[in-house]
């Protein structure tokens, strides 16, 4: 599970993250056996420079 941490790291280090939309973020969630967002959140990742 290491290689998931260095991945998600890399990530955060190397992209500038932003929502799509000027709406905010729906945490409805939806009923079942695991809990999931109903609606996903949509982002723009862009390069740093």
């Amino acid at each position: 599970m290491i290689i998931n941490e260095i991945v998600l790291a890399n990530l955060v280090y190397r992209f500038e993250f932003s929502l799509l939309g000027n709406e905010p973020i729906d945490m409805t969630e939806s009923d079942g056996l695991t809990v999931h967002r109903k609606f996903p959140i949509l982002v723009k990742a862009t390069p740093r420079e």
